[in-house]
């Protein structure tokens, strides 16, 4: 079995090649043409990639304006309403995440908001199991990242 030396089509067979035009509707008779024809396939894939990406992000953003899950977790302060889609404010984490808030401003770093958070016997929800593992590393305590995360997920919703 013969293979073609070209680096756009390496490794396929000469015998496959003609199987591989007529799927794709193209008459090729020389390398050249078929080198063309696939940079064309590629530039027409990457198009319709880049459309369809642009489609899911409008999609999803649409879906986060509307006050819904857009995947994931459910964020810190929220709960997930009875249609199992919308969220809704949780009241009691949301005075925790004010909480956060007042401490950053005070200029505390996010591990020192953490231990204050825990002097305070504030703690984080219970996290469900994933094969048979907790999800976090430290079970009750917040961890200094997901106090960021907090703080920049409130930043975000204040210039919305």
């Amino acid at each position: 079995m013969k293979v073609l030396t070209s680096s756009a089509v390496s490794n396929v067979p000469e015998e496959v090649v003609p199987t591989i035009l007529e799927d794709i509707a193209v008459e090729a008779a020389t390398l050249k043409e078929l080198r063309t024809a696939y940079r064309e396939l590629r530039a027409a894939y990457g198009d319709l990639h880049a459309r369809h990406h642009a489609r899911i992000i409008e999609a999803l953003a649409d879906l986060k304006e509307e006050g819904k899950k857009t995947g994931g977790d459910v964020p810190y302060g929220y709960r997930l309403a009875d249609d199992a889609e919308t969220l809704l404010e949780d009241e009691t984490e949301q005075k925790v995440i004010a909480e956060v808030v007042e401490l950053r401003a005070q200029g505390m770093s996010f591990r020192r908001i953490a231990q204050e958070l825990w002097k305070k016997k504030l703690r984080p929800r219970p996290v469900p199991k994933v094969r048979g593992r907790l999800k976090t590393k430290r079970f009750g305590v917040f961890d200094p990242t997901q106090i960021r995360r907090m703080i920049k997920a409130h930043e975000e919703r204040a210039t919305e």
